[in-house]
């Protein structure tokens, strides 16, 4: 199961509104962990579109399911450190 940015609390969210439980055999930080698990068989998850892509690192291919259910949105922020601030004059 995914740990990174509240992706364990959301995906537990998710999972209260069915009566499946999940078996949950590996924890990790790192989402290319998850994917490469995904792309040899050895497990589903659920991910943002923004951290999808359809191969693994290793070069393995990763389907794609859409899910029926509504699934609870990850909120993602964003910050420049270099950002220019615009006057209008």
């Amino acid at each position: 199961m995914l740990t990174v940015d509240g992706a364990e609390r959301s995906a537990m969210r998710y999972r209260q509104r069915t009566p499946h439980v999940p078996n949950v055999i590996f924890r990790t930080l790192s989402v290319e962990a998850v994917r490469s698990m995904v792309a040899t068989g050895m497990g589903i998850t659920i991910l943002s579109d923004i951290v999808y892509r359809p191969w693994s690192l290793e070069g393995r291919r990763i389907d794609l399911k859409t899910l029926d259910d509504e699934v609870h949105t990850m909120d993602v922020g964003v910050i420049n450190p270099k950002a220019i601030i615009v006057r209008q004059t």
